[in-house]
């Protein structure tokens, strides 16, 4: 089944994410679409990140909200990314 975020790349996550009609998201658009994810999050926050960090975020997203069980389809962290992140803000 497609979905609006079936632009992930067997080899990483695309910088380029999908609407809902196949067209290209713009980065405006992709972290509209974060903010409604997660709406903790703030635009600040997300425009720290470059567009495929924005990418792999939504990507990872995506997945949470899928039904879980033998057809899941499994989150993948990609080779580039650590495991384990830590961030300290600049202000």
């Amino acid at each position: 089944m497609q979905t609006v975020f079936d632009w992930a790349q067997a080899d990483g996550v695309s910088e380029t994410p999908l609407d809902r009609s196949g067209r290209a998201m713009t980065r405006e658009q992709v972290i509209g679409r974060l903010l409604a994810e997660n709406p903790t999050a703030t635009r600040e926050f997300l425009e720290r990140f470059d567009d495929q960090q924005l990418a792999q975020y939504l990507a990872h997203l995506a997945v949470r909200d899928e039904p879980r069980g033998p057809s899941a389809r499994p989150w993948q962290r990609q080779g580039h990314s650590p495991a384990i992140v830590g961030r300290e803000c600049d202000d």
